[in-house]
């Protein structure tokens, strides 16, 4: 999703998205130990509401 803004905009947007990858891997490796039933994220990032909706 390309954003429309100043470089320091962008490069907040670009730090959190980096930090929620970080923690959605952390939360894989998590559930991949097998102490819980899911197998999977269930809450998935979107970059917008149209994702939201799906």
């Amino acid at each position: 999703m390309e954003i429309i803004a100043s470089k320091e905009v962008k490069k907040y947007y670009e730090t959190i998205e980096q930090k929620v990858n970080k923690l959605l891997g952390i939360a894989k490796e998590a559930r991949a130990k097998g102490y819980d039933y899911a197998t999977d994220i269930e809450t998935k990032p979107v970059s917008d509401l149209a994702d939201r909706a799906e």
